[in-house]
């Protein structure tokens, strides 16, 4: 008798070792530092997803200290990352337009490129989990209920600041302004005005930045106010990227007093404002930079699978660390103790369980692949 079983436990093998090895070949092939810098940013992300404001007993105080350690600078180092990273995408798109017919074509496909990749998700994600949170009622340990199904479903446009899925926010934020800025930078770049380019779209974004507080909360205009100057500043970095790398290395003593003070005034005074939250982000950046090279071997290409995956760990690591706390409660009830018992399984079911999703599921539908990519 055939063992179909086990035929389809090794094809499985096969399948997941052949994935594997095309990951660790692409990451290899992709700018070192930059893949590192983006693995570690996502664990830190990843981490400060674990709990919503429900669960902080005071067993985990520290824990508490942890996540607003990690939100005073996460954010603007990820906007910089996705600066550099959008650059050097719009460098390998200009390459190609010799004319205005190629410029209209690529601009075109790019729009339609990022839609799928972003936007799609976007929406898809937005009303899955709104729905089931709604339709289940969800505990306040995996994030409160929306009211109703109508308003939740409105406030992942309106009211953004209340709706059940703000923690993909960025994907928007990102969609808006990776659409907006190409037509310009391709158009200065054309004339040889790279630099008037950047420092208009700086003075923009200051402006933004500035007045960020009374912009109101409609698809997430506020929060992309905020941030959008980082992004500006990672196109800047750009064109100075290895300078800033060997100017980093030399301030890297006083990078990392800097941040610890910065981090220590944080935690202890829990003090918040968008200058400091803004400093630390880029002291974040010239901190961490210098720092990649001394990752091991296996801790950077780890960090690098990581990266590769970082687009569908964004997307469903919530999922799965809510899934993860459904079976802890389930099985042994929840409290502050419960939970320092069990992050590191909830912290490895946010990260690896979208990756399997991935590789297992996702891939082996095609439409469903192209939009994770």
């Amino acid at each position: 008798m055939t063992n179909y079983s086990g035929h389809w436990v090794d094809n499985n093998k096969n399948f997941f070792k052949k994935t594997l090895k095309s990951a660790i070949i692409i990451s290899l092939s992709r700018n070192s530092t930059l893949e590192v810098l983006k693995g570690f940013v996502m664990l830190l992300v990843v981490m400060g997803h674990l709990t919503t404001g429900h669960i902080i007993f005071y067993e985990n105080l520290w824990f508490e200290n942890l996540k607003q350690a990690i939100y005073s600078f996460h954010m603007p180092l990820f906007f910089i990352l996705s600066g550099i990273i959008f650059q050097i995408q719009s460098v390998q798109l200009i390459s190609k337009i010799k004319t205005l017919s190629d410029f209209k074509m690529i601009y075109f496909n790019y729009i339609i490129q990022r839609s799928k990749r972003l936007l799609v998700p976007f929406l898809i994600i937005g009303f899955l989990i709104t729905t089931a949170k709604y339709i289940f009622q969800m505990p306040p340990e995996l994030g409160s209920p929306p009211l109703s199904l109508s308003v939740g479903l409105l406030r992942i446009f309106y009211e953004t600041e209340h709706s059940s899925t703000r923690f993909i926010w960025f994907l928007f934020a990102f969609y808006i302004l990776s659409i907006t800025l190409l037509p310009i930078i391709i158009w200065f770049e054309r004339y040889h005005k790279r630099q008037l380019a950047l420092f208009c779209i700086f003075i923009i974004f200051s402006v933004l930045f500035l007045t960020s507080p009374y912009i109101p909360d409609i698809l997430y205009l506020n929060r992309l106010g905020r941030h959008a100057i980082f992004f500006v500043i990672g196109l800047i970095i750009f064109y100075q990227f290895e300078k800033i790398t060997d100017l980093s290395k030399k301030m890297l003593p006083i990078s990392i007093l800097m941040f610890a003070i910065l981090i220590s005034i944080t935690v202890s005074y829990n003090f918040s404002s968008i200058a400091r939250h803004s400093f630390m982000g880029l002291i974040s950046f010239v901190l961490l930079l210098p720092l990649a090279d001394y990752f091991t071997n296996y801790s950077k290409l780890a960090l690098k699978i990581i990266a590769k995956y970082s687009f569908v760990i964004f997307l469903f690591n919530l999922p799965f660390i809510g899934l993860s706390k459904i079976f802890i409660m389930k099985s042994f009830g929840w409290s502050g103790i419960v939970f320092n018992y069990s992050i590191i399984f909830i912290y490895l079911a946010g990260i690896i369980g979208p990756i399997l999703l991935k590789i297992f599921l996702l891939d082996k539908i095609p439409i469903i692949k192209c939009y994770t990519r």
